[in-house]
């Protein structure tokens, strides 16, 4: 017994001793460097991390098969044939139906520009200045970027399999609107045990508007939402199973499921409140604190991310979250679920109905809670109002326990008729119309690009046609480099033109033998004197060749070739770039 109990002794100690030195690290990261030196280091070592991370994360389901095998054995083949049609009837809707758009600009090509950078270079930034030559992409200026870094390494995976194309990007949500609604029916059931709260609940996540529009953007919400929808299956499947290797899975998905969007950490809280609610004396056990400690290792480098970015700007010199955004947030982000305009109203009545039984209280408590934060964390948030812009994309990480609320109102009603035989057969097929129904009304939505940043959307669209006209050996200066490298272009941020001029013109002249160009952008038309006069820099400086251009509305979008003016300026001759350190400038989005 005394031998025993000195080993426990032993592994607290060394426990805790992880513990310290976790903390240790961290604070000796910021004692021997500065930030700009911290980020440095990230793009370099951030990539290894989520690496082994996403390598550990597929152990860790190979690990459950068994219990896997076990829980999909009990689910009739009629239901499992239901469940395909439904992830094949979304997927199809959201691919098909919905536009392939980006609705939030820049950040949709931010990201896949990161995907690129991680794919190619294995650096976890976004490049200011570099292309694609002979095949090769390479980037001479990056920085280290404020959001999180799970998406675009999803991306890169996508990218080294198939190569750098946005359309892929596109597919690649679509395609994770099925993985999703697989999610739902699985948690659901395993949750309740009921095929009928997780067939509804599959159903009602397909057919929500906003997840078919969003699943067809390369936007992060998707994937934020996805994956703390598989952390919270792997959370229950522990809840269930009580195995070392599902807690294997557990701690490996927390720390990849973080790594979405900067409120995605509010997951962990769902995770403790869980285990509090089902298995509160699994808190009293080492293995917890074990694989918290294993959470935390692979999670370092996400840890030093979020003390770096914390004082970023959110696109506001206000501060970004604060009690004076509540009231107003709560209004509108309350009346989206009930003004039946953007979201069926018909949802909201089964999510309701749920509550009226006290049946399944755990359960139903957890799925409330997970809605709970992820809905009220954006009330505090200046741009967290659902009908600002394209904020709405917000209620995409609250809509997986919303659905499985609304799957149980379900399971809520078909008790009242319990006792009406004829009723109670016809039931089901008749809550499927009408859930089909509500959702009718919102296919001309679903079917719209919408007006929100039409502006950069043109922009965008001609970038596109710009891109074509480049020849080889060129390069475009430009607000947002990004979308021209993912079409194999060389481009540059346009501030270099005021900010390093002699780079330009020293160096970017001679390189590009057919020519230095000039994109004339949204950045050149939006009421953002500073951004303005960059452009109009350029034109100054610069003698000039219109190539193309295009209008829409008060905008215009046009591609020039520049060259110096005075042609005695010899370029200077060198076989490489300059050697240039990562940029700590924050990009246009």
């Amino acid at each position: 017994m005394t031998k025993n109990n000195s080993k426990v002794k032993i592994f607290l100690l060394l426990l805790v001793t992880g513990y310290v030195l976790f903390i240790s690290l961290i604070i000796l990261c910021f004692y021997f460097f500065n930030i700009s030196q911290i980020k440095s280091q990230l793009v370099d070592l951030h990539f290894y991390f989520l690496e082994l991370n996403f390598f550990l994360i597929i152990v860790g389901f190979i690990l459950i098969i068994p219990f896997l095998k076990i829980l999909v054995s009990t689910i009739p083949k009629k239901i499992l044939y239901l469940l395909l049609g439904i992830t094949i009837a979304g997927t199809l809707i959201t691919s098909f139906v919905a536009p392939p758009t980006h609705r939030i600009y820049y950040d949709e090509d931010i990201y896949e520009n990161i995907g690129q950078n991680l794919a190619t270079l294995q650096k976890a930034q976004l490049c200011n200045d570099g292309g694609t030559t002979y095949g090769v992409y390479s980037c001479h200026e990056g920085h280290y970027n404020k959001e999180p870094y799970a998406y675009p390494y999803l991306l890169s995976i996508v990218y080294r399999l198939f190569g750098v194309n946005e359309t892929l990007s596109f597919i690649f949500n679509n395609l994770l609107l099925g993985i999703t609604i697989i999610i739902v029916f699985l948690l659901a059931f395993l949750l309740f045990k009921n095929y009928l709260i997780g067939i509804f609940s599959a159903l009602i996540y397909a057919l929500i508007p906003q997840n078919l529009l969003w699943f067809n953007t390369t936007a992060v919400e998707p994937s934020a939402s996805l994956f703390s929808g598989i952390f919270i299956f792997a959370v229950v499947i522990f809840l269930k199973d009580k195995s070392n290797r599902s807690l294997f899975l557990v701690a490996v998905l927390a720390s990849f499921a973080i790594q979405f969007r900067p409120e995605s950490i509010l997951i962990l809280l769902i995770a403790l409140i869980s285990i509090i609610i089902f298995t509160p004396t699994e808190l009293k056990r080492t293995r917890i604190y074990t694989a918290g400690l294993f959470f935390l290792t692979l999670s370092f480098a996400h840890s030093i991310h979020l003390i770096v970015t914390c004082g970023s700007n959110w696109g506001t010199t206000a501060p970004s979250f604060g009690i004076d955004y509540f009231i107003n947030n709560f209004t509108v982000n309350s009346l989206y679920y009930l003004d039946n305009l953007k979201f069926p109203i018909f949802i909201t009545l089964l999510f309701l109905i749920s509550f009226f039984s006290k049946s399944f209280f755990k359960e139903k408590t957890l799925l409330a809670i997970w809605f709970l934060c992820f809905w009220g964390i954006f009330l505090f948030f200046y741009a967290g109002s659902y009908g600002y812009g394209a904020d709405v994309r917000y209620s995409l990480v609250s809509y997986i326990p919303m659905a499985i609320l609304a799957g149980s109102g379900v399971y809520k009603l078909q008790s009242f008729i319990k006792n009406l035989p004829t009723l109670k057969f016809y039931f089901n097929p008749i809550i499927a119309i009408l859930i089909i129904l509500s959702f009718l009304k919102f296919l001309p939505q679903v079917r719209a690009e919408t007006e929100e940043a039409w502006g950069a959307r043109a922009d965008h669209y001609y970038a596109e046609q710009f891109a074509a006209l480049l020849p080889e050996n060129s390069i475009v200066l430009t607000h947002n480099p990004n979308m021209f490298h993912l079409w194999g272009k060389n481009a540059a941020q346009i501030s270099l033109a005021t900010s390093n001029k002699s780079y330009v013109n020293q160096f970017l002249f001679y390189h590009y033998k057919k020519g230095v160009y000039l994109h004339w952008n949204y950045w050149c038309n939006a009421g953002d004197s500073l951004q303005n006069s960059y452009c109009n820099k350029v034109l100054e400086e610069y003698k000039y060749e219109l190539i193309k251009e295009y209008k829409v509305n008060d905008y215009r979008y046009a591609l020039y070739r520049i060259e110096l003016k005075d042609q005695t300026e010899i370029p200077y001759q060198r076989a490489k770039y300059p050697k240039i350190k990562t940029s700590t400038i924050e990009s246009i989005k």
